[in-house]
């Protein structure tokens, strides 16, 4: 008799880990909602998040006790802020032609500040 798949599981593609989290309610509820939306196991949601966001986390973060490090650029260029933003370059450029986000000309090419860009996009003023 073949083996039976439990609903929800994908056969693991690589090894795997036990993560055990508290988070808000509102949170855990957006979690599910978004797994069934997308017919995918809560396990692939949260894999595929810790993939795309996990470098964008900054130089070091530390939550809790765990302390992480990156290595992230102070300043910019418009292909690397598009991609922390996940718009196109044509769109940073024309926020920064249009004076819409912190920037500067640097003899002809455009530069960026995370922490500026990052406090405009939070809305600090």
């Amino acid at each position: 008799m073949p083996r039976q798949r439990r609903i929800g599981f994908s056969p693991p593609t690589e090894e795997t880990v036990a993560v055990f989290a508290r988070v808000p309610a509102s949170a855990g509820k957006k979690l599910a909602s978004t797994a069934l939306e997308l017919g995918r196991p809560k396990q692939e949601v949260l894999a595929e998040l810790v993939d795309r966001y996990a470098g964008m986390l900054g130089d070091e973060f530390s939550i809790g006790r765990a302390t992480v490090a990156n290595d992230p650029r102070e300043v910019l260029t418009p292909e690397e802020l598009a991609a922390l933003l996940q718009v196109e370059v044509a769109t940073v450029l024309a926020l920064a032609t249009n004076s819409e986000i912190p920037g500067r000309q640097l003899k002809g090419e455009w530069r960026f500040s995370r922490t500026a860009v990052l406090a405009w996009l939070a809305g600090d003023d």
